[in-house]
């Protein structure tokens, strides 16, 4: 039915590494936003995706509504259990963490 929808797209296209990670955020955005539409029920958990940038990293990360609010208050990133953010999307973040600082200024 897909291919019916859009002959043209393409399913399998690989993200860059580099991308990834924010690819992997703005779906957990939406999961985000889809439990808030399903009524914010404190004591579920959420199946949210891992956003450590690595091209071949298909691990969810189970965490409730409260915790990923948390974690996205602070700035960090949802990791599944032992994940480190990619060399690349670490970079990137620190890079426009202190863009940010300097026009607090």
């Amino acid at each position: 039915m897909l291919g019916k929808l859009a002959p043209e797209a393409n399913f399998s296209r690989r993200v860059p590494e580099d991308d990834r990670g924010s690819v992997m955020a703005a779906v957990n955005e939406e999961i985000r936003e889809l439990a808030h539409h399903l009524g914010d029920n404190p004591a579920w958990d959420w199946p949210f995706v891992c956003e450590c940038g690595d091209e071949t990293c298909e691990e969810p990360v189970l965490c409730s509504i409260g915790t990923y609010d948390e974690l996205k208050s602070h700035d960090r990133v949802v990791l599944a259990r032992g994940h480190a953010v990619a060399q690349a999307r670490a970079g990137r973040s620190e890079l426009q963490l202190r863009r940010a600082k300097q026009l607090q200024r």
